[in-house]
């Protein structure tokens, strides 16, 4: 049976599709097969109501293992799933996310109203500028913390069903008069069944004049899923503190502690090792040692992984970020000064991909993580004890 399709949005053609609700035997019917083998199976389109979550579009897609719920208000962002015994979000002192854009004040003069909105599991940081808030000689802010992606809608939402899973197209556009022009074309795939997903995304320069971007995807594990004793694994070539906070905590850096009351973050930025597919690799492990999240990413299009660690107590966030990008999210201009932006001509595309993966088993758990210290082993890597010159400014 071929494919169906559902265009939940198109602005161009002035079509949208606010609610709409499959159950798993229409799916079952556009997947060609049975509907017992995707019982659990289910897609609802909403928006939600009340406060500053007012009008935010949602997009459920449940593929009979996996569920998420994606952000079509908000850049296409993650706000939180569930999958196995891993829940896929975080506690944020946002307590009334997901935020409206239009509640977010980007542009405050301080440079951070970005954490105002800032509660998804998955969020991205672009696309024009990714890392700290950057001013101009007077003072004036140019470059918000972590861009406007996470906080732009998409203008295009389409989602497939076929024989392979659960397809949910969409475009968000970043870009004004005299200051360029970047979309983001995204492809989130989930199989049926499966505790694994996709997510290809493109950056297209649809300007006539050239351009640069950056990107960061930001992945928060927190409560209820999250411990103390957790613990990160990722094969690298060379890692280093961001600063001297971070260089403090240098000797238990993939170990998660408990929470503690004023924790000042700590951010470690690694060169990834990747195999012989170019596909890196970070799994964060439940201290038990039965659950685990894989975050896989191909370097060609993301070279970098950061590491971000936010112990404070539940009520002020209690996370961990596990972030592959195409740069460090530094000041936009001293990334530009090092080369790490990505330049693109008048239509080029720069393609980023990922790949999660829950494993719910302790032989799972073992045999991700052994498959990473098999890669580390191949090429050991550099720890530099302090801040590099060249990585963080200052």
């Amino acid at each position: 049976m071929p494919a169906r399709r559902w265009i939940l949005l198109d602005a161009q053609q002035d079509v949208s599709l606010p609610e709409l609700q499959l159950s798993a035997a229409e799916l079952a019917e556009a997947a060609d097969t049975s509907a017992d083998a995707l019982a659990e199976a289910g897609v609802v389109v909403r928006r939600l109501c009340g406060g500053r979550r007012d009008g935010v579009q949602v997009v459920q897609l449940n593929n009979g293992r996996c569920h998420l719920v994606v952000l079509a208000s908000r850049g296409l962002g993650i706000w939180r799933g569930q999958c196995g015994p891993v829940h896929l979000g975080w506690q944020s002192p946002v307590t009334d996310g997901p935020v409206h854009p239009q509640w977010v004040p980007v542009w405050e003069p301080s440079g951070i109203g970005w954490l105002e909105g800032f509660d998804e599991w998955l969020v991205r940081c672009g696309m024009a500028s990714m890392g700290a808030p950057g001013f101009d000689a007077q003072g004036r802010l140019q470059w918000p913390l972590h861009g406007r992606v996470a906080n732009l809608p998409a203008h295009y939402l389409e989602l497939q069903v076929d024989s392979t899973g659960l397809t949910l197209r969409g475009r968000v556009r970043e870009g004004r008069l005299f200051g360029g022009h970047l979309e983001l074309q995204s492809t989130l795939h989930l199989p049926w069944n499966a505790a694994e997903f996709q997510l290809t995304d493109q950056v297209q320069n649809r300007s006539t004049q050239a351009a640069s971007m950056e990107m960061l995807y930001h992945l928060n594990f927190g409560l209820p899923w999250l411990a103390p004793g957790a613990q990160v694994h990722v094969a690298y070539q060379e890692m280093a503190p961001r600063d001297a906070r971070a260089a403090e905590g240098l000797g238990q850096w993939n170990t998660i502690g408990p929470p503690e009351p004023g924790f000042a973050e700590q951010v470690y930025f690694f060169r990834p090792l990747a195999d012989a597919e170019g596909w890196a690799q970070a799994v964060l492990a439940h201290p038990q040692g039965e659950s685990a999240v894989s975050v896989r990413f191909q370097t060609s299009g993301l070279p970098w992984f950061v590491l971000w660690k936010n112990q404070q107590p539940s009520q002020d966030g209690y996370v961990v970020g596990l972030e592959p990008a195409t740069a460090l999210p530094n000041v936009r201009d001293f990334e530009q000064q090092q080369g790490r932006l990505v330049e693109l001509t008048p239509e080029q595309s720069h393609a980023m991909n990922l790949h999660v993966q829950i494993h719910a088993t302790a032989e799972q758990v073992q045999q991700a993580v052994e498959h990473v210290q098999t890669l580390q082993q191949q090429a050991p890597g550099t720890v530099h004890p302090q801040p590099l010159p060249d990585w963080s400014p200052g």
